[in-house]
């Protein structure tokens, strides 16, 4: 009895064993065999800008994962692209964030760390259909693609609520423009709100003396700043302010699809004629996942997307092979005008400078704004 009693157990145990065993095979061919590494969902963080921009990368995001199954997570900036350098300083060498849209300046301090991965043709062949001079480099190697062309015109108004045009720097002082002026944080465009000011006045980014003196003399008269691609739009839009100074040529043609009736003006007549060009650029974290980011970006620039983009946005796009939509012309800078008067700022003394700058900012030029009676 004893012997069939622990023939039994035995039968048991051995029973139990392979119903452990079977599961255990069940979960490896489920997950290695139907389903293996490489397949599994995998994801990658984009950091960027929200508003029209978020909503038709995550269009573009969407067909990519459709496609090739990996899935785009966006990460909206809170503010100037900047603000991703903290996110990705803090936790290093952990990576969180494997590609950011952000400003040229941005790139170079992030490349001078050694946070960004090297692009090159072999990974991006898309490299080969972007002009080389919207290409962002540091000490020779390419560590982003430029997005778009943009130019930052001098002065935009809601024709609706400033009758008379305006032409000239000393417009901005009539008397019935006070308190509703407003410009960009200096963090946007990595200065360009005190740049452009030096421009106009015989400075530049190296002698911003200029600039200072500039904003000095108009912020008390302003209705206030943005901080945001989205406050800028709103506050025109909502009459918070009826002159934006220092505008991106995008927001143009924002407005006027939402029906704001808006004219504008790339210089001033009565200063130097000049005015801000760049990109916004993306570039790959160098991270474990940079090249599931990389074959994303490959994808997210090529004619398609990048035409798809840049068109709604209202910027001409930087893939040579896209078309620039006709609808987007009238709110952009000729040609000859960006050749003639366009200024590209040097992006390592921007990057280098701009947290001096900001303080200047917010103990000089904050305290003042809207102070004027």
């Amino acid at each position: 009895m004893q012997t069939k009693k622990a023939m039994a157990l035995t039968q048991m145990i051995l029973l139990i064993i392979a119903l452990i065993g079977a599961l255990v095979v069940g979960v490896v061919i489920d997950r290695y065999i139907i389903s293996p590494p490489s397949t599994q969902t995998k994801s990658i963080v984009y950091a960027c800008w929200g508003g029209d921009f978020g909503n038709l990368t995550q269009k573009i995001a969407e067909n990519y994962t459709r496609d090739f199954g990996t899935q785009i997570l966006l990460e909206i900036h809170a503010g100037a692209s900047s603000t991703v350098i903290n996110k990705i300083e803090s936790i290093w060498p952990e990576v969180k964030i494997d590609l950011a849209a952000i400003a040229p300046s941005v790139a170079v301090q992030l490349a001078k760390a050694g946070y960004l991965a090297e692009l090159n043709r072999n990974d991006l062949p898309i490299l080969d259909q972007i002009p080389e001079n919207l290409l962002i480099k540091y000490n020779g190697k390419i560590y982003g693609i430029g997005l778009y062309v943009i130019s930052v015109v001098s002065c935009a108004w809601r024709s609706d609520l400033v009758t008379t045009p305006i032409a000239n720097w000393s417009d901005l002082f009539r008397p019935e423009l006070n308190k509703n002026i407003a410009t960009s944080h200096i963090s946007l465009g990595t200065g360009d709100s005190v740049i452009m000011p030096a421009y106009w006045f015989g400075g530049s980014e190296f002698n911003l003396t200029a600039g200072w003196d500039a904003l000095k003399q108009i912020a008390p008269h302003m209705a206030g700043i943005w901080t945001t691609e989205t406050e800028c739009i709103n506050m025109l839009a909502s009459g918070t302010a009826h002159v934006g100074l220092c505008v991106t040529a995008d927001k143009l043609y924002q407005w006027h699809k939402q029906g704001v009736e808006i004219s504008w003006i790339p210089y001033f007549n009565d200063t130097e004629k000049a005015f801000a060009v760049a990109v916004d650029c993306v570039a790959v974290i160098n991270g474990p996942r940079k090249a599931l980011a990389m074959n994303f970006l490959n994808y997210y620039m090529n004619p398609k997307n990048n035409e798809f983009m840049c068109s709604n946005i209202g910027l001409p796009p930087s893939n040579k092979y896209a078309q620039m939509n006709p609808d987007i012309v009238p709110f952009n800078p000729t040609q000859a005008d960006i050749m003639n008067y366009g200024r590209i700022g040097d992006l390592d003394w921007k990057s280098s400078h701009i947290n001096e700058w900001t303080t200047i900012w917010d103990e000089e030029i904050q305290p003042i704004i809207g102070t004027d009676p």
